[in-house]
């Protein structure tokens, strides 16, 4: 059952966030329509699923829209009840014709980007066959396509690309921050901008396992969410789906109370799946040792803990995955934490105590690091440590290099600097290609492209390049 209900009140709400820092006027509050969704339905999961795919189709393909003519998040709110009343998906098609027809004329144009491009650059064509093959009627299919081959300006209002990286930045998205709670309506927003930028922006798009149905198993999961905490959840899990290390929820005071605000002095890796002390902050063990194996946690095994946090973890692979939660295991809400691990063989019990992480040195970006850049591991084979490495190390260091067999590069660690370009330079005899960029643009959203550009490492005709093997060392940190 569908109700729909206007409330007067002053409320916002944070939506998903992009990189871009948000500009002052798209902090706003307003007086919000709420709208609420009651025990859904099968069909009624349907319908807000097709208004998923023509609201996102339109924000970044008519004209009007793309010229910024109109503020696409009330334009959703605006429609959204009566589209819902209607019910049948007829009529429901009919107000969606009604509403793309009141955006004004659109002028038709035989040069879209979107329909074409050259295919040995087309890394990645844009996924339409929805348009056809969701049910609609057959008027409005005509009038999506008329849409689609439509004449645009070259300039979007809700996505640019960045100088120089290409990468998509997401303009004018409202911040509504004010707002505790989203209401269904809110959330439901938050589910049809992401689930958009992600389907015409996202260059590994045709990576992820049937983005289409992800949109619809989430309109129930953002409408049923009973408070914050499960919303940001809800969307949480949703970002995970694109299996991305960079995608997250950042600065989410929900999610930092999800997680607790507590942390251990001992720091944990994940090997074979079992939870190992491997080191600890500020040299506070507490009774453990490195090589301690944590096996559950306030009563719950640290194998199911690893179970329940794995859809909760966005990440491109599952040791980077696993990396991450080994950061959630020993953290906490409470300040005392109840273990059982294994020492030597031995299972014992403790309570320990648990810190804020600012009394913790380094905690998340805590690394391993090395004693020194360079060392001879053999009299004949030499290794290199990439978290020390600086660049102007390089040219004493290929002196040392000479007359060596062999040269380890360790990866395992976060760069301090940026060495890549002259280390190649100093090692390789002559330079490679080892990249090829993908790129959406705005005036062609859901197609990628390869870029013109490429990035190559070093350098040709070198006369003195090194000669011997090269192992190149990697982890779940690297």
């Amino acid at each position: 059952m569908i109700s729909i209900i206007i409330a007067g009140i002053l409320t916002a709400l944070l939506l998903c966030s992009c990189d871009n820092a948000p500009k002052a006027q798209d902090i706003v509050q307003s007086t919000a329509t709420e709208i609420v969704l009651d025990s859904i339905s099968a069909p009624e999961c349907e319908s807000l699923y097709r208004l998923g795919l023509v609201w996102g189709f339109l924000k970044y393909h008519h004209p009007a829209v793309i010229k910024g003519n109109y503020d696409w998040d009330a334009e959703l709110f605006k429609i959204m009840p009566a589209y819902l009343d209607a019910e049948a998906s007829a009529n429901q098609d009919n107000i969606l014709l009604a509403w793309i027809n009141s955006l004004g004329k659109i002028k038709p144009s035989c040069k879209n980007a979107t329909c074409s491009g050259d295919r040995e650059t087309v890394k990645m064509a844009p996924d339409l066959a929805w348009l056809t093959e969701t049910g609609f009627s057959q008027p409005l299919v005509d009038k999506l396509q008329e849409v689609l081959n439509a004449k645009r300006p070259a300039k979007q209002y809700y996505a640019e690309s960045a100088r120089g990286v290409n990468n998509p930045v997401f303009l004018h998205e409202k911040l509504y921050e004010t707002m505790d709670y989203p209401d269904d309506a809110y959330r439901i927003l938050a589910l049809y901008r992401y689930w958009n930028m992600v389907e015409y922006f996202y260059p590994y798009r045709y990576l992820i396992a049937d983005w289409h149905h992800c949109l619809k198993e989430y309109i129930p999961v953002m409408i049923n969410a009973q408070n914050q905490e499960e919303c940001t959840l809800g969307l949480l899990r949703l970002i995970a789906r694109i299996r991305d290390t960079h995608a997250n929820i950042y600065r989410n005071s929900a999610l930092n109370e999800y997680m607790g605000q507590f942390y251990s002095s001992a720091r944990i890796a994940i090997i074979n799946e079992r939870c190992y002390i491997t080191d600890f902050y500020n040299d506070i063990h507490q009774g453990l040792e490195t090589g301690d194996e944590v096996i559950s946690v306030n009563g719950k095994s640290t194998a199911k803990m690893i179970e329940e946090l794995l859809p909760v973890t966005p990440a491109s692979n599952y040791p980077t995955q696993l990396r991450n939660i080994s950061l959630r295991i020993l953290r906490s809400r409470d300040s005392l934490m109840s273990i059982e691990y294994i020492h030597e063989g031995q299972l014992c019990q403790s309570e320990i105590q648990l810190f804020r992480q600012e009394d913790l040195t380094n905690y998340y970006y805590y690394y391993k690091m090395a004693d020194s850049t360079f060392r001879m591991v053999t009299d004949n084979i030499a290794l290199i440590d990439n978290g020390h490495l600086k660049k102007n190390e390089i040219p004493a260091i290929k002196e040392k290099l000479k007359g060596t067999k062999g040269l380890i590069l360790d990866l395992r660690n976060y760069p301090s600097d940026f060495p890549i370009f002259a280390l190649c330079e100093a090692l390789f005899p002559h330079s490679a290609q080892f990249v090829k960029f993908g790129i959406i643009s705005p005036s062609a959203p859901g197609m990628s492209t390869y870029s013109k550009y490429d990035l190559s490492a070093g350098k040709n005709d070198n006369k003195d390049p090194y000669t011997g093997k090269i192992v190149i060392l990697v982890n779940e940190a690297t």
